[in-house]
């Protein structure tokens, strides 16, 4: 496990720490599970997937055609990739 250093304004911090103690859990249980939710949101959206899967960090397991799908809109010029995402978004997955 990695360690963070995260500097807070004060008011930041008294808010995280109450959180923490309202819900029984620590601040770190906090940010961690801030962050996969984040993780989650990405995972969801198609265009957010396909920046997501193309960002190196681990992904859910998507086909071989997906992966290629998000490689060629990767590639795409800016109207190219509006017009893949609109279709993405259409049809709730990558043509």
């Amino acid at each position: 496990m990695r360690q963070l250093i995260l500097r807070l304004p004060d008011h930041f911090h008294r808010n995280l720490r109450l959180l923490a103690a309202a819900n029984e859990k620590t601040m770190t249980d906090l940010v961690m599970e801030w962050i996969q939710r984040e993780i989650e949101k990405l995972t969801r959206d198609p265009l957010l997937k396909a920046l997501y899967a193309d960002s190196g960090l681990p992904t859910r397991s998507f086909s071989k055609r997906q992966l290629d799908e998000f490689a060629r809109a990767d590639a795409a010029t800016p109207k190219e990739l509006q017009e893949w995402a609109r279709k993405s978004l259409k049809k709730g997955k990558p043509k």
